[in-house]
């Protein structure tokens, strides 16, 4: 009873003000949301493609028609060619293409005919779109070889039939496709949000122990023994607040992505939050591990400076571990961060719950020695000299 009334406490001096509440809850919460926005939630839908068809015979549409029947293409019809060009520069649209108005007098002339392809930089998509015209191109070539147009006697009407009908053979879909889910690499950039939620994990428990350390400073913590309280019950206490605000911050925070954003993590959430609540623990020991080597609280915040971003650097929340040598990704497997993103990763790359135990029985013991090492901050006796 006496750690669950320290540990509200606790909680209320974090996260019970307006400036806790803004730097521990909502701001992981925009800075998370903004980066989904920016590179997370941008699946691979199709791609937009802006077109204008002046042809004034029929083979244009056809063209426009195979475009339609890929899965990785969207049509956008554009009033002319300037709204077209303001579409590709905008950056609405990954292309633009243009038929020129003599595209089927010169086909079925037998003569090179070619749509005017609008792009503002060479991109995947933009090579895309370039080999899907001219396959279309060659199709439409092909069938009008085949319809028998080169040759100078033949029935120009029963030609206009065949080739329509040749046309509209090769573009009615015989076998339809349908995206099949295997569980495989479904979110890539998963690492990156997971990374960053992981930093703020630990600013929330840095936070958290400052508060404790403060105690420590001003002999709070002292006098809390002239109480009927022993040390096992301030040390649970402490260590229960700092737990339950990092995790009104990761449930906070993942309830809105996923609801209120749409954000597809790519795992089921209670599995990713059991991870977050172990790296959690561990983030809880990191910090109090790193106060039990201050004795001022204004020194806290260097030392954590100097410890959260090497390693959170080092544990991949920035960038994916293999850009790094092999010597630093040895080394990588000494900070819990590692772990927990990895873990994320392989959950998200469809891997089972099983998968990860090993994962968290690892960050579980991070906990538990850094934990154990870092309750030496709430020794109530000692303070900064003054």
């Amino acid at each position: 009873m006496n750690s669950w009334v320290i540990a509200m406490h606790l909680m209320k001096r974090v996260i019970g003000n307006r400036k806790g509440f803004i730097t521990r809850i909502l701001l992981p919460v925009a800075v998370i949301s903004g980066i989904i926005a920016v590179i997370g939630g941008v699946g691979p839908g199709p791609v937009k493609v802006a077109y204008v068809n002046e042809d004034r015979g029929e083979l244009g549409a056809h063209v426009l028609q195979g475009l339609t029947n890929k899965m990785s293409i969207k049509l956008v019809e554009s009033s002319g060619t300037p709204d077209m060009k303001e579409a590709v520069i905008s950056h609405r649209v990954a292309g633009a293409l243009a038929i020129p108005s003599d595209f089927t007098a010169n086909l079925l002339a037998g003569e090179p005919s070619k749509a005017m392809m609008y792009q503002l930089n060479e991109s995947e998509e933009s090579v895309k779109l370039q080999l899907y015209i001219d396959l279309e191109i060659q199709r439409i070539e092909q069938a009008v070889s085949a319809s028998g147009f080169a040759a100078a006697d033949g029935n120009e009407q029963e030609q206009t039939k065949l080739l329509e009908a040749l046309l509209q053979a090769q573009e009615k879909r015989i076998v339809e496709t349908k995206e099949a889910d295997f569980g495989l690499a479904r979110n890539p950039l998963a690492s990156t949000v997971i990374g960053i939620m992981v930093l703020f994990i630990l600013l929330a428990c840095n936070g958290s122990i400052y508060s404790v350390v403060e105690d420590r400073e001003q002999l709070t913590m002292a006098r809390m023994y002239t109480a009927p309280v022993n040390a096992f019950e301030i040390a649970a206490g402490n260590f229960i607040g700092a737990f339950l605000v990092g995790t009104i911050q990761m449930a906070v925070t993942l309830l809105f992505t996923r609801y209120a954003i749409g954000y597809d993590y790519g795992m089921p959430l209670v599995q990713l939050f059991v991870i977050l609540e172990c790296f959690l623990l561990a983030a809880i020991g990191v910090a109090s591990a790193t106060a039990s080597m201050v004795k001022n609280p204004a020194g806290l915040g260097h030392i954590n400076t100097l410890i959260v971003t090497p390693t959170c650097m080092l544990g991949g929340c920035f960038w994916p571990l293999y850009i790094m040598p092999d010597y630093m990704q040895k080394i990588a497997n000494f900070v819990p961060q590692k772990w927990a993103i990895d873990a994320a990763g392989k959950l998200a790359n469809g891997g089972g719950f099983e998968s990860v135990i090993i994962h968290i029985g690892i960050l579980l013991l991070f906990s538990i020695i850094l934990l154990a090492f870092g309750a030496f901050v709430l020794k109530p006796g000692q303070s900064a000299a003054r």
